[in-house]
């Protein structure tokens, strides 16, 4: 759930836009956008408006938003009507703000601006690599509009409480870091900044004209609804001073792999709570690859003998690791180049990473075939479309060539164990389903799921084929060779683990496996989050906050 508010003319009546009624929520799926005003009860659903990150204009009119399906920002009237495109973003945003001088700013990692009529964002800051600086994220203008605040994600740290908050002039371009430990901060009438940290609001005196702080923060309001994971705080502060904020915990990422058995008994591995995504077993199975995501994206492998986990990115943008056919490299997909392309490196650390192709953008790496020699991949090279997929062969021209290329959105592309087949995920049919092509073709496509599917994964040993539909675990018996032989899909287990993308690690439409399998399919490697199942049902409206905290009152 998130919250978002802005005034009309210092009218409190318009209270906010609601969406994400869950903390975790799937990108292919558009959510619907609410607003409610306070002088009414019910919160209503705005026509047209279907998506994420909502934010308002500032006269209250307009209400901006991501819309996934097409990566793309746009706009809609808050009385409904047809939704009116902005611009591309493909890889979607971490928060947008609308000023008063007509413009937008946006965060992806670095930050943009493009006019709200519509247009080509142009940068407008980027992040400080030397500084450490990986993300920016939940900008927000001051009221002049002559500047911005923003949170800043750094390498060296796992969760948004330990983010930067800075200030950008939009007059001068000067940057100045004004809060280290915290995030998605808001500038209070009062003249304080508020930003959150560990489920509280703090305060600190702030100066709109030479940008600085004073005094020391002190808290303001405690039991946020926040994620320390993404730096997403649910509250707002209106022009004349009223505070809007969802009650709730804090999402702080703490997620566990475990064991599950075909009967769907957990077992905990011996790791700590973190945000760890996408685990992959190495093919000898002694070795784990995983993410842990966060302020910063970083993958690492853990050996299940000696109990070690060790880290092989550095960079805080390197991300989705999958082992080679060998084992003896992993392939991993990182921003290294500024948009998202694939890169290889020894397992054991041994060399440098290397760029496995230039050609390309906005990719995932998510099988090699059994010989070492091809890698399927998913790439979106048109936001209206959704991704395709591609593969790469370490032969000939090693030039990407498209395998599957619709209107549709793909993913999740995998090799059979024989590589004679590659499964996939496609929204084709209007839902997610999961489907199975001869390999390279031309040959048969056969539908998998008969209900909805993500996130299918072959037996190494051959013989079955998994896939998710939802909390269950289903699985296909197969027999692949020149045809393929699938029985009807049963359910295996049921058991709510995390979905294939995470909260702030992902891309839209059917994605990976965020799962592995033994290559007997006798236990399967998943990622326990509580997390996903916290939901806020609970706005809190203060008026006249500024003023009370001008005044000294805390609430």
């Amino acid at each position: 759930m998130m919250a978002s508010t802005q005034s009309q003319g210092g009218d409190p009546t318009l209270a906010a836009a609601i969406i994400n009624l869950g903390m975790q929520a799937m990108p292919m799926m558009a959510k619907q956008i609410y607003v409610r005003h306070l002088d009414q009860q019910e919160a209503k659903p705005i026509g047209g408006a279907l998506g994420d990150a909502p934010f308002f204009s500032p006269d209250g009119k307009w209400l901006g938003f991501w819309h996934a399906p097409t990566g793309t920002l746009r706009k809609v009237g808050l009385t409904g009507g047809a939704p009116v495109k902005i611009c591309d973003a493909v890889s979607g945003i971490a928060g947008a703000a609308w000023g008063p001088d007509n413009s937008i700013v946006f965060a992806w990692f670095d930050m943009f601006r493009v006019p709200a009529v519509g247009g080509s964002p142009k940068l407008l800051l980027k992040v400080d690599e030397q500084r450490g600086e990986r993300f920016y994220r939940h900008p927000s203008f001051l009221p002049d509009g002559k500047a911005i605040l923003f949170t800043i994600g750094k390498a060296d740290t796992d969760s948004y409480d330990d983010a930067d908050i800075g200030v950008i002039s939009l007059d001068t371009g000067e940057k100045k870091i004004l809060v280290q430990g915290g995030s998605s901060a808001r500038y209070s009438p009062s003249g304080h900044v508020i930003y959150a940290r560990g489920g509280k609001l703090l305060a600190v005196s702030f100066d709109s004209k030479t940008l600085r702080v004073t005094g020391q923060p002190f808290p303001v309001v405690d039991g946020v609804f926040m994620s320390a994971n993404t730096g997403m705080a649910a509250f707002s502060i209106s022009d004349n001073g009223s505070l809007v904020y969802a009650v709730g915990p804090v999402e702080s990422g703490a997620r566990v792999p475990v064991w599950v058995d075909r009967k769907g008994r957990a077992t905990r591995l011996t790791l700590p709570p973190r945000p760890y995504l996408h685990p992959q077993l190495s093919p000898d199975e002694r070795q784990l690859a995983i993410e842990v995501e966060g302020a910063s994206h970083d993958f690492y492998t853990y050996d299940f003998t000696r109990g070690t986990l060790s880290k092989l990115s550095f960079d805080g943008a390197s991300h989705w690791p999958i082992w080679t056919a060998k084992g003896d490299r992993l392939t991993f997909r990182s921003w290294k180049t500024g948009t998202m392309t694939m890169w290889s490196m020894p397992a054991d650390r041994s060399g440098l990473p290397e760029l496995l192709t230039s050609i390309g953008s906005m990719q995932s790496p998510e099988s090699w075939s059994p010989d070492g020699r091809t890698l399927v991949f998913t790439q979106m090279d048109d936001p209206e479309r959704g991704a395709d997929i591609y593969v790469l062969s370490l032969d000939g021209d090693r030039k990407p060539h498209p395998l599957v290329r619709t209107k549709f959105s793909e993913g999740a592309p995998k090799f059979s164990p024989d590589g004679k087949w590659v499964a996939y995920s496609s929204n084709e049919s209007g839902k997610p389903e999961v489907y199975a092509m001869a390999y390279p073709g031309p040959g048969p496509k056969i539908q998998i799921s008969t209900d909805g599917g993500t996130d299918p994964t072959w037996r190494r040993a051959g013989g079955e084929l998994y896939y998710r539909n939802g909390d269950l675990m289903m699985v296909v018996t197969v027999t692949a060779g020149r045809t393929l032989t699938e029985s009807k899909p049963s359910v295996l287990w049921k058991g709510r683990y995390l979905e294939g993308v995470g909260s702030s690690c992902g891309m839209a439409g059917p994605t990976s496996a965020n799962y592995d399998v033994t290559a007997n399919g006798e236990r399967f490697l998943m990622i326990e989050d509580k997390s996903q199942d916290i939901v806020c049902k609970l706005l809190r409206v203060v008026s006249n906050w500024s003023e009370e905290l001008k005044h000294g009152r805390e609430n």
